[in-house]
This record gives C-alpha cells, sequence and structure tokens, in this order.
C-alpha cells in the first residue's frame, strides 16, 4: 500500500518528477562525459597499477612431500608463523633493500585468521583489490590456507614488473631471515653440546664426540624450516576505468534525492489542505 500511495503521489506530481529525473540524466551525463565543441566525449576516468600473485609453502630440509617425515600439522603451524614474518622490521627492511624503496612505502597486511571449513582466498584477493586506495604504493596482502603449509601473496606495485619483483622478493628474503636464526642458534647448540661432554686427553674419543655432535647437529637441521617457491609469480599491469560507475552512481544519488524532495513537497501541501 505505501508503494502504491507513493507512486500515486509521483505521479500527481508528474512534472516536478520527470524535471527530477532530467536533472538526474544531466548530472550524470556531465559527471561522465566532457561537452565540447565537437559534442560529447567519454571522460577518461582510468588508473592503473601492477598486480602479482605469488605462492609458496613452507617445509623442512629433507622434502616432506617426498620423506614423509614432517606431520603436515606441524608445518601447517609453522606457515603461519612463517607468514607472520613478512611484516616484521627485518623482513620488511629486506624487501626494500631488493626492491629499492624507503621501507616506509611498503604495506603489509595480514594473515587473518583462517575459519574452518571455508576458504579465505576470495576474500583475501578482494581485500587486496581494496588496498589500492591506501596509500602506500607497493602493497602485500598474505593469506595462509588452514588445510596445506601454502602462503599465497598478492602483490600490487605501480606497474607489473616492480609488483612482480616484490612477489618475488618475499620469499627470499623470509629464506635470509630464517638461516640468520639458524645461525644465531648454532653457537647456543655447540656450547649446550660441550657443555654435556667429558673431559677427555684422547684424540679418538674427542674426534668421536665432534662426530657425535655432527651428526646430532644434522639430524636437529633436517627438521628445520624451509621456504620452497611454487613456481615464478604472476603479473601484469591491470586498468580500471571508473567514469561509467561514477556516472550511474551520481544518477541514482540524484534521483533518489529528488524523488524524497518531490515526495516531502507532496506531503506538505496535502497537510496544508487539510488543515
Amino acid at each position: 500500500m505505501e508503494l502504491v500511495a507513493i507512486l500515486q503521489r509521483l505521479w500527481k506530481y508528474r512534472i516536478l518528477t520527470a524535471l527530477v529525473l532530467l536533472v538526474a540524466v544531466l548530472a550524470a551525463v556531465v559527471s561522465s562525459y566532457d561537452i565540447g565543441s565537437s559534442g560529447l566525449t567519454k571522460r577518461a576516468s582510468t588508473s592503473r597499477f601492477g598486480a602479482a600473485q605469488g605462492q609458496f609453502y613452507v617445509d623442512t630440509r629433507r622434502p616432506s612431500l617426498i620423506t614423509a617425515e614432517a606431520q603436515q600439522p606441524d608445518l601447517i603451524a609453522r606457515s603461519k608463523t612463517v607468514a607472520s614474518f613478512i611484516g616484521a622490521g627485518r623482513v620488511r627492511s629486506a624487501l626494500a633493500r631488493i626492491v629499492g624503496v624507503p621501507v616506509a612505502q611498503i604495506q603489509v597486511e595480514g594473515p587473518l585468521p583462517d575459519q574452518p571449513g571455508s576458504s579465505a582466498q576470495p576474500v583475501a584477493q578482494q581485500r587486496a583489490n581494496q588496498l589500492v586506495g591506501e596509500g602506500s604504493p607497493y602493497k602485500i596482502f598474505v593469506d595462509t590456507d588452514p588445510s596445506s603449509p601454502t602462503v599465497t601473496l598478492f602483490v600490487q606495485a605501480p606497474d607489473g614488473a616492480r609488483a612482480s619483483r616484490l612477489a618475488s622478493a618475499v620469499p627470499a628474503a623470509l629464506k635470509d631471515y630464517l638461516d640468520q636464526l639458524t645461525r644465531d642458534a648454532l653457537p647456543a647448540e655447540k656450547n649446550r653440546f660441550d657443555r654435556a661432554q667429558v673431559p677427555t686427553n684422547s684424540k679418538q674419543a674427542l674426534a668421536l664426540q665432534k662426530a657425535n655432535f655432527a651428526r646430532k647437529l644434522d639430524d636437529t637441521l633436517a627438521g628445520r624450516t624451509v621456504i620452497r617457491t611454487v613456481g615464478a609469480p604472476v603479473g601484469g599491469n591491470v586498468t580500471t576505468q571508473s567514469s561509467q560507475a561514477i556516472g550511474g552512481l551520481v544518477f541514482i544519488v540524484v534521483l533518489v534525492g529528488g524523488v524524497l524532495i518531490v515526495l516531502l513537497i507532496g506531503a506538505v501541501r496535502d497537510r496544508r489542505r487539510a488543515a
């Protein structure tokens, strides 16, 4: 009934309604086209940026896909930890050095918490597209997989070449960071082993101890975290045109606002007549 009453009122003031429709059309045309001596020219309202998508997975030194020694849940947990390192200061600084830009120009978002039973990748890609209009020229959106130790990167940059380069730099920077963590831990491991050894003057016993330490260290490092890339990143230039979208939005806003004004005018006049 309300819809019927609204349509009846708009028909009653059909001249004003037609005027509102005309104004909405003109506003949409003006926002989408340039008016010159040669007539209407479609306004160029485009944005151009580079985008790339890359992927890597977290593994142990002995490839888990071949040896099946590592447990999948453990690798999935490691992948989430490693993915969180991308936004850390040391890794972002390494990325800035590789790409050749200031650290402040690189924005990292994610990984978001995974929800069991659902795939977060479409949401992640949508969020990555939203980052286009948010300040930093270099953007990395990090997405983890709840069912496998893979990390997907959605990267944006001023052009496709730099986006692909940044996507390639992320696994390299993470590898260097993990290697540094391993080197930092080695002295403590050696010191712990030395304290556990029984002092001896026998060269044979000392050589046996060193061999034993080397074997234990190798066994320990066999399970350390490594990064394995899944092919080269895929990227290119993206061009978006927004003139038609802007024109449609202007038309809707002007039309709805004008209709509300017509309805308000009709309501006021009807009240005055009733009074």
